[in-house]
């Protein structure tokens, strides 16, 4: 006789269910079209298939789970409508070194509106979900009717709200725009757009890309030739700078984040880089924040002229010896609050 299950984790199902195996690393003769804003240093290692000594954790692999389900909810209304093409489709590029993506959508074509909503309304969706998505198809239906559409790129990038007002403020996630460059360059598309979607309120932006492009074929070509030369000649690239400057000085993502952390910088954890350099990301800010101060004449609650401290001075030194320039840091800077430090 079958015992009934009273009680069960649906919350241990889901969450090992998002877990799966490494794929083995083996040293390869190309690069992948998502690697193309990384560090040379990371990208010689994976394709001499280094073994990761920082490999994503269970919530990093959850993070991709998320941009996957994002992936697959952005491309329901292209194939109900008829105008999706394919998606994951190999394209290749055969210079220097080989690049190989798998693009997230190709559209073309005229929709089927009809067909979109009797599509989506027999999925497997009820309430909000399918009420949304046969919103977006009339929506759709009134702005562009019985048009044809040329064909096109659509890149769907699930994200945080930071980086959606980022691109709302014209801000360039560059790596992004490199690999929808790549799917163009491959398939000689004129066109093709980075769709954001944030996980944080479904909100969508997006960014056009043109092919061809001069600054991003630059981009395109230098990664290639840099890590192609250290490829030629076997030997490791330098490690990336702990700190960059994108407007103020900020953690390195592509350090933070990088499965060769412990091998190429010494740090266990992304928490212990990110304590390790915050004092001086903060410092450096604030004393830059006080520069601008100082160049407008502004002075402090008791009229007092703002000056800058020893420790200031010291910070100067060694944001100079660094490699930078002050002059052009305070005038590129965005507008920065001077952070609580020991001045």
């Amino acid at each position: 006789m079958n015992n009934k299950i009273t009680d069960f984790s649906m919350r241990d199902v889901w969450n090992m269910a998002s877990l799966r195996p490494d794929r083995p690393l083996v040293e390869r003769d190309y690069l992948w079209a998502s690697q193309l804003n990384q560090p040379t240093v990371d990208n010689f290692l994976s394709m001499k298939g280094e073994k990761p000594t920082n490999p994503p954790n269970a919530r990093s692999r959850r993070k991709f789970l998320a941009g996957n389900i994002w992936e697959e909810i952005h491309a329901i209304p292209f194939k109900a409508m008829g105008i999706y093409v394919n998606s994951q489709e190999e394209v290749w590029t055969h210079g220097r070194i080989k690049v190989k993506g798998k693009l997230d959508l190709l559209v073309h074509g005229k929709p089927d509106y009809e067909r979109a909503r009797y599509l989506i309304s027999n999925l497997f969706f009820e309430g909000t979900v399918k009420d949304y998505l046969l919103n977006v198809v009339d929506r759709f239906n009134n702005m562009y009717g019985d048009s044809d559409f040329a064909p096109m790129v659509r890149e769907c990038k699930s994200c945080s709200s930071y980086v959606i007002e980022k691109v709302q403020r014209g801000g360039r996630m560059i790596g992004h725009e490199l690999q929808l460059y790549h799917y163009l360059k491959g398939l000689n598309l004129p066109m093709g757009y980075v769709d954001y979607i944030s996980k944080d309120d479904a909100l969508m932006e997006q960014v056009k890309v043109e092919y061809p492009n001069k600054d991003l074929d630059a981009r395109y070509e230098r990664t290639i030739d840099e890590l192609y030369d250290y490829l030629v000649h076997n030997e490791r690239p330098p490690v990336s700078p702990l700190i960059v400057w994108e407007g103020k000085f900020q953690r390195n993502f592509y350090v933070e984040y990088s499965n060769y952390l412990t091998l190429l910088y010494g740090f266990e954890t992304p928490e212990e880089y990110r304590n390790f350099v915050s004092k001086t990301v903060t410092s450096r800010n604030a004393v830059l924040a006080r520069l601008k101060k100082i160049e407008k004449g502004e002075t402090t609650p008791t009229g007092k002229p703002i000056v800058l401290t020893d420790k200031n001075k010291v910070a100067l030194e060694e944001i100079e010896k660094a490699g930078f320039n002050i002059k052009e840091l305070v005038a590129d800077m965005t507008d920065i609050e001077e952070e609580e430090v020991n001045n």
